[in-house]
């Protein structure tokens, strides 16, 4: 007897970029750092939507606050 599996949702790096608004480098990374589940085909890193989008939902702590939109002090 077999069960067949649902299809997943498979996304290159340039759609999933597009459509959750993350950079192209980042999702790079994501797959290389095995954070998300992706395979390379040729150049290309392909994603697994779902897998993004369980990545996506976790929580996580916000980055260093910037000093670099500061208003500046006129003397």
């Amino acid at each position: 007897m077999t069960t067949k599996q649902p299809e997943r949702t498979i996304l290159s790096v340039t759609e999933a970029s597009n459509a959750y608004d993350l950079s192209p480098s980042y999702l790079g990374l994501l797959a290389r750092q095995q954070k998300i589940e992706a395979f390379k085909k040729g150049l290309m890193w392909l994603i697994y939507e779902d897998s993004l989008q369980s990545f996506l939902k976790i929580p996580r702590k916000p980055g260093p606050p910037t000093t670099r939109y500061k208003s500046r002090q006129i003397s």
